[in-house]
This record gives C-alpha cells, structure tokens and sequence, in this order.
C-alpha cells in the first residue's frame, strides 16, 4: 500500500513537472533569424549588376526559408508545450486521484455458516452392546 502511494505521488509531481514544461515552451519564443540586406551594393558593369540581382536573389530566398523555419520553430514549440500541458494535466489528474481521494474499504465479508455438531448419545455404549463384532 505504501509503495503503491509512493508512485502514484511521483506520477502526480511528474505531471506537475509536465505542466510546466508545457508552459515554458509556449512562453518562450523560438529564436530570431537575422538576415543582412544588400540593397546599398553596387556594381560597375552589366556583369556585375546580374551578379548583383542573382546574389540579392539568393538573400532574399534565404531570408524567406530562414523566416520559414522561424514560423516553424515558433508552432513546434507551441504544440509540444500544449502537448506536454495535456499530458501532464492527465498524469496530474490521474495519479492525483489515486493519491488524495481517499479508497473506500470494502465491507467485511459475513462469516460462513458452521453447521451444528450431531448431538452426541447420551449414553455410551458397553462392550457387546449395539457394537459390530471384532474381526
């Protein structure tokens, strides 16, 4: 019994633990990724100038994959906060009812019935009477 509550209380604090885990997650945002513009660049020739539209090209999707996975980053972190949320709320609940609700002791079953004892004789029979004989 004593065991039997000693790990329902720590499945109790471990979904306590999840809870905050959970909101930890969803409290702190994914980090930030910075990406560096290369508008002020200028080149001397027509050479350059693609050169220079072909590299901004390239930032420029590169910022948009890095802003991608910043979104990204941001809902994972947000759904396993939720996840972890939930999953400790059920182990809180769960192990919490089997620790602080108090169990109900079954009533004690009716004692069996012991039959009455045959009445014994009142007299007791002498040697030859009512005896079968000795082989």
């Amino acid at each position: 019994m004593k065991k039997e509550r000693t790990w329902n209380l720590i499945g109790f604090v471990a979904g306590l633990i999840l809870i905050v885990v959970g909101i930890v997650y969803i409290a702190t945002p994914a980090d930030h990724y910075s990406t560096s513009t290369t508008d002020t660049a200028t080149f001397g020739a027509d050479f350059y100038t693609y050169e220079y539209r072909a590299t901004r090209a390239a930032a420029g999707n590169a910022a948009v994959a890095a802003n991608n996975l910043r979104e990204l980053g941001g809902k994972l972190a947000l759904y396993s906060g939720t996840l972890f949320m939930v999953l400790g709320l059920g182990f809180a609940l769960h192990f919490g009812k089997l620790v602080f609700v108090e169990k109900e002791v079954p009533a004690a079953p009716a004692p069996a019935e012991i039959p009455e004892p045959e009445p014994v004789p009142a007299e007791i029979p002498t040697a030859g009477q009512d005896l079968p004989p000795l082989e």
